[in-house]
C-alpha cells in the first residue's frame, strides 16, 4: 500500500478522560435542574398554604364583621317605588346592601381558598413526590448509559494507540524498504555488498514492509469501526437517552405549573370581577343618596 493511500493516524488525545469529565458535568447539571424544580414546587406549595391561611383568616373575619352588623337592629326601611332609571336608595338600604355584598365577597374568598388548597397545594405535593421518586431511578439509569458510552470510548482509545504504534512501525518499514530499493537500483552498496546481497536485503525489507502495512491496515480498520460505534453511541446518548431522562425527570412539572398559574389567575379574575360588580352597584346606589328622599320615606 502506497503512502498516498494511508490515512494519517489520529491526533493524540484521551477521549475517554474528556468524555468522563463531560458526563460528570452533564450529570451535575441534570441534578441541579431537578433540585431547582423541586425547590420551585416546594416554594409554590408553601406560598399557596401561607396565602390560603391569610385569605381564610380575612374571609372569616369579614364574614364575622358583616354578620355582626347585619344582626344589629336597623330602622325600618320603606323604599318608595320608582322606575329603574330613577331608582333611589335610602342610606339604610345601601348600608344593608354593603354588608350583604361584603358577606358574599367573603364567601367568595373562602371558596377561592378551597380551590387553591385542593387544586394547587395538595396537587403540588404529589407532583414533587413523584419527581423525587423518578430522580434516583433515572439518574442511576443515566449513569449506566454514560458508563456504556465511556466503555466504548475507552476501547476506542486503546485501538487508537494500537493504530498509531502500528502505523509508525509501518512508516519506518516503508522508509527502509524504499531506501533498499533505491540502493539496489543504483547499485550503491558498500564494497562488501554484492548485488545479490542488496536484493536479499530489499526483499527482506519489502516483505517486512508488507506485513507491517497489513497489520497497520487491520489496526486502522478496527479503529475506524470502533470510531463509528462510538459515534453511534454518542449520538444516541445525546439525542435519545439524555433527552429521555431529562424529560422523565420533569415529571410533567411544566404543564402542571402552567395549570396552577392558570387556576390562580382565573380564580383571582373571578373574585375581582365579583368585587367590581358588588362595589360598582354600591357606588351607583350611593350616588342616589338624597336627604329629602330619606325624610320622605320616614
Amino acid at each position: 500500500m502506497s503512502t498516498t493511500q494511508q490515512q494519517p493516524p489520529p491526533r493524540k488525545g484521551n477521549y475517554a478522560k474528556v468524555l468522563r469529565n463531560l458526563h460528570a458535568e452533564q450529570l451535575s447539571k441534570v441534578q441541579w435542574k431537578h433540585q431547582q424544580e423541586c425547590e420551585l414546587l416546594e416554594d409554590l406549595r408553601n406560598f399557596i398554604k401561607q396565602r390560603c391561611a391569610v385569605e381564610k383568616s380575612y374571609g372569616e373575619a369579614m364574614q364575622k364583621i358583616s354578620a355582626n352588623y347585619l344582626n344589629k337592629k336597623m330602622p325600618p326601611i320603606h323604599e318608595l317605588n320608582h322606575d329603574e332609571i330613577n331608582q333611589q336608595w335610602t342610606v339604610w338600604s345601601i348600608w344593608r346592601s354593603l354588608l350583604e355584598e361584603t358577606d358574599k365577597l367573603a364567601k367568595a374568598k373562602l371558596a377561592a381558598v378551597e380551590i387553591f388548597q385542593t387544586q394547587i397545594a395538595d396537587d403540588v405535593k404529589i407532583v414533587r413526590q413523584n419527581k423525587l421518586q423518578l430522580a434516583k431511578k433515572n439518574l442511576d439509569l443515566l449513569k449506566v448509559v454514560q458508563g456504556e458510552v465511556q466503555t466504548c470510548v475507552t476501547e476506542l482509545d486503546k485501538l487508537k494507540k494500537v493504530y498509531v504504534d502500528d502505523e509508525h512501525v509501518s512508516h519506518d518499514a516503508r522508509d527502509k524498504a524504499r531506501e533498499a530499493e533505491e540502493k539496489l537500483k543504483k547499485k550503491k552498496g558498500s564494497i562488501f555488498q554484492s548485488v545479490s546481497s542488496l536484493q536479499k536485503t530489499s526483499a527482506k525489507l519489502g516483505s517486512r514492509r508488507d506485513l507491517c502495512e497489513e497489520k497497520s491496515t487491520q489496526a486502522r480498520n478496527a479503529y475506524l469501526l470502533q470510531l463509528a460505534s462510538a459515534n453511534a453511541h454518542q449520538n444516541r446518548y445525546f439525542h435519545v437517552d439524555l433527552q429521555n431522562v431529562v424529560k422523565t425527570l420533569d415529571g410533567g412539572m411544566y404543564e402542571k405549573v402552567a395549570e396552577y398559574f392558570s387556576i390562580m389567575s382565573r380564580t383571582e379574575l373571578y373574585t375581582c370581577s365579583a368585587s367590581q360588580f358588588s362595589f360598582g352597584k354600591i357606588k351607583e346606589q350611593a350616588q342616589t343618596i338624597n336627604r329629602d328622599y330619606d325624610l320622605a320615606s320616614i
